[in-house]
């Protein structure tokens, strides 16, 4: 029997409430065994006008907000890359989740950092443009996570079925 449950919390996988989760993360969870579901590749995009005046410098994307869920997690990775530190600032928003960071961003309210391939739709839509080419492997992801050492038969069969049609890298 499969049942499915989207939830804001977090289901304890160690303590045995269930037998699979799905989580967003770094990975690094104690008591549990996670894979990797899919990589993300992260890149600044922003409404087609805001983009227009911002241009794809770093130092152009540093003059508008910037927009992420969580923390930035992400933008740090991305800033990184240009050998930029990026610190905390009073002009970016935080959002509950990341649709809404998307949203955001087609509003004209600032720079998201597309999670490719989520973000793909709304770039092919036409509500937000990519801002130059240069791209990082997001050093978060969704993971599969199972009990450490104790995953049922049929569970460890079900992980193995989806590493073998390739749903998990």
């Amino acid at each position: 029997r499969i049942e499915i449950a989207v939830e804001g919390r977090n289901a304890d996988v160690e303590g045995g409430e269930v037998d699979l989760a799905v989580r967003y993360g770094a990975g690094t969870w104690p008591g549990v065994q996670a894979v990797r579901l899919m990589p993300e590749r992260l890149h600044p995009v922003a409404h087609p006008d805001l983009a227009r005046r911002l241009g794809p410098s770093p130092d152009g994307l540093l003059q508008a907000p910037l927009l992420h869920d969580s923390d930035l997690t992400g933008w740090r990775a991305w800033f990184a890359a240009g050998g930029i530190a990026l610190k905390p600032r009073p002009q970016d928003r935080r959002f509950e989740d990341y649709t809404l960071v998307l949203a955001a961003a087609e509003a004209g309210l600032g720079i998201a950092l597309a999670r490719a391939p989520f973000s793909d739709r709304a770039i092919r839509t036409g509500g937000l443009v990519r801002l130059g080419e240069h791209e990082v492997p997001s050093p978060l992801a969704y993971h599969l996570l199972t009990r450490t050492g104790g995953a049922r038969p049929a569970i460890a069969a079900l992980v193995a079925r989806m590493l073998e049609l390739g749903a998990c890298s």
